[in-house]
């Protein structure tokens, strides 16, 4: 009887799969699903994913449909954590169904592999608020996940089910979320700035400064802070000035302070940057000469706006800009920028307008974007292109060991480089702040949050000479803006970059530990070793997502394993996944390890310190590429193993 019961749930399961005419399936959300399926990514049946306590995750499902399937609703999704009883309800796992554009031309990107697919086409990119969605017959819809970890999540393993729900029946998919016991900082640990524009062709405010627009900044503020942006930018237009009879000058900050505040409101304002106040004299980037901006002021003889010469208006705004920033206890968190974009052909130029800046507002630490090395004691927030951050490397490193911040930016095609492009791979976007940590870079800045280039951002792509979707990573709506996968994917990376910082976090406390004697301990060489995994150099990088959440398990792992007894601490020179050229002596080795412990170094023995320390040398071949270390204490033993490449 019970044989005969099986059989006929089986059957009744089999019938059903066969009369709900559409595929459910997941696939990494590291990939972009077109909707004719084209080079469709390797199907999973279930949802498993990983993170730790607040990080917010995404996850994609595809809908593919044998028959035109009308109405398609996504139902509520609870996870539940069956040893803790705790759960994450629907209200922190929300939905979107990706949406496409449609795009006419290619990015300069057909050297390398960042060019997924050759224009025109439609190519998956923004998040609709449409609750529900009609999917045609033959047509791949992705369904974009985000979980929002809870802060206080018990750590373990969260099961549920999404359900696909349409007019000729429904599916399912199993969804699997594994907790670990460590917390997302709140703020982010990496500078990230992206530009906007606040603009009326786009949204429903009547003038700079009305309710409306004060509105618009906070729903922007609250968008860039949940994706872990940190660094905002407010212009100084928002700064009114008026010239009295004597020609002194005062000035208003009630709008500027009002700005600032939305940001700081959020809870993840880490610096503020300012608008510029030179420019490139005739507006070309070629422009041999860089001056002072004019600025427009109300003369209050006449009641009418005047416009003021740069060196008349700066010397006058510049020291209450400074006290006011001291007033409010916003003058360390500001960056203060001279002119975008200055290079070694007008630099000169550039260099006395920074310097009259810093002769009026000495306090005021500047930044902006350059592309040139000749600037010394001219800048303290250094921000070349990718490009050239890579090519003038030793010049850039060498300026942040002398104590300035080094940046990177990304404004347009740079072919081989990761960009965020909506026709390159997505993992691209994905891997910007790993780059970020693999190289030891500690902020990244970039022109396009909502810089439309066109009337209909949805359907004329823009800035083609910078590059696809270069412009914006939101998309306008009347009352606010619609994300896309890039800026969800930008988030994902910031928050990979904090797993880094967490390990870091460890081994600076292991090095205190440690105490003097652990002079040679570099706490960020293991989180960069690991990086490496994914982005080898700036121009060499894996693009596949295996790679990139093994790296970001690998992380955890080393978190949770570093406590372990026989506790073991190793560090190489040459670090770890780097090429080494064959020779008799290779590699240094130093390390660490608890009282009483044994160590062997690819199964030889060697000699531990009474303070737990120990160092030796080793050869490698092209045919022993690894690093094998040992440790056994008792019982118990621990291994660690480290791979090199050898010419």
């Amino acid at each position: 009887m019970k044989t005969k019961l099986l059989a006929l749930l089986f059957l009744s399961a089999s019938l059903q799969a066969q009369t709900v005419p559409f595929d459910l399936f997941c696939v990494s959300d590291v990939v972009k699903v077109f909707e004719d399926g084209y080079k469709l990514p390797p199907k999973v049946k279930n949802i498993d994913i990983f993170g730790i306590r607040g990080e917010t995750l995404s996850a994609q499902a595809v809908i593919h449909g044998d028959a035109d399937l009308g109405a398609v609703h996504v139902l509520p999704v609870t996870l539940v954590n069956l040893e803790s009883h705790r759960s994450i309800p629907p209200a922190q796992i929300r939905y979107n169904f990706v949406r496409s554009v449609p795009m006419k031309v290619n990015t300069d990107i057909s050297r390398g592999e960042s060019l997924i697919r050759k224009a025109p086409g439609l190519f998956p990119d923004y998040l609709s608020e449409d609750r529900s969605i009609a999917v045609p017959k033959d047509k791949f819809q992705s369904v974009w996940l985000t979980i929002d970890i809870p802060k206080d999540a018990a750590p373990g393993k969260y099961t549920g089910t999404l359900t696909i729900e349409t007019d000729k029946g429904s599916k399912f998919l199993d969804m699997q979320l594994t907790v670990y016991p460590l917390t997302m900082p709140a703020k982010s640990n990496l500078y990230t700035t992206n530009w906007y524009q606040m603009n009326k062709k786009y949204h429903d405010f009547q003038k700079p400064f009305d309710e409306q627009f004060f509105k618009l900044i906070e729903i922007y503020a609250k968008n860039m802070a949940s994706h872990r942006q940190n660094v905002f930018r407010v212009e100084l237009y928002s700064i009114a000035a008026e010239l009295d009879r004597e020609k002194s000058l005062h000035f208003d900050f009630t709008n500027f302070d009002r700005w600032v505040t939305i940001f700081e409101k959020t809870g993840a304002m880490s610096r503020i940057e300012t608008g510029f106040i030179a420019e490139f004299e005739t507006g070309d980037w070629e422009d041999t000469k860089i001056v002072l901006k004019e600025r427009e002021v109300l003369d209050q003889v006449t009641g009418k706006s005047i416009k003021m010469k740069g060196d008349a208006f700066l010397p006058q705004f510049l020291p209450a800009f400074e006290k006011h920033l001291k007033e409010k206890g916003w003058l360390e968190k500001t960056l203060f920028h001279i002119s975008d974009e200055p290079c070694n052909h007008n630099v000169l130029s550039w260099r006395e307008a920074s310097d009259f800046v810093h002769t009026y507002a000495p306090s005021v630490r500047r930044i902006d974007a350059i592309e040139g090395t000749y600037f010394d004691d001219r800048l303290e927030v250094w921000v070349p292109k990718l490009d050239e951050l890579t090519n003038w490397w030793e010049i850039y490193k060498k300026r942040q060991a002398e104590g300035n911040e080094l940046w990177y930016y990304m404004a347009m095609s740079t072919t081989t480089y990761p960009n965020r492009f909506i026709d390159s791979p997505l993992i691209e976007t994905r891997l910007l702040h790993w780059l970020n940590y693999r190289f030891g870079i500690t902020g990244y800045l970039h022109w396009g949050y909502n810089q439309w280039a066109s009337d209909d951002p949805y359907t004329q792509l823009g800035l083609t000479q910078h590059g696809i979707g270069s412009d914006c990573l939101v998309y306008p709506k009347r009352d606010g803006i619609l994300n896309s996968i890039r800026l969800e994917q930008e988030r994902n990376s910031l928050s990979d970059y904090e797993y880094f910082w967490l390990l870091e976090q460890e081994m600076i406390q292991l090095k205190k530990e440690m105490g003097p004697t652990a002079f040679w301990m570099k706490p960020e060489q293991r989180g960069q070793e690991i990086a490496s995994k994914v982005m080898k150099a700036t121009t060499e990088f894996s693009r596949d997502p295996d790679v990139l959440y093994g790296a970001k398990r690998e992380v955890l792992k080393e978190i949770f394993d570093l406590r372990k007894s026989p506790m073991l601490y190793v560090q190489s020179n040459p670090m770890a996944n780097t090429r080494i050229v064959f020779g008799q002596i290779l590699l240094e080795i130093n390390g660490w390890t608890e009282s009483g412990t044994e160590i062997s170094i690819n199964d030889k023995p060697v000699k531990v310190g009474t303070d737990g320390q120990f160092r030796n040398v080793i050869s490698l071949d092209p045919n022993r590429t690894t690093l094998k270390v040992t440790a056994k204490k008792g019982t118990g033993m621990k291994t660690i193993v480290r791979e090199f490449e050898v010419k």
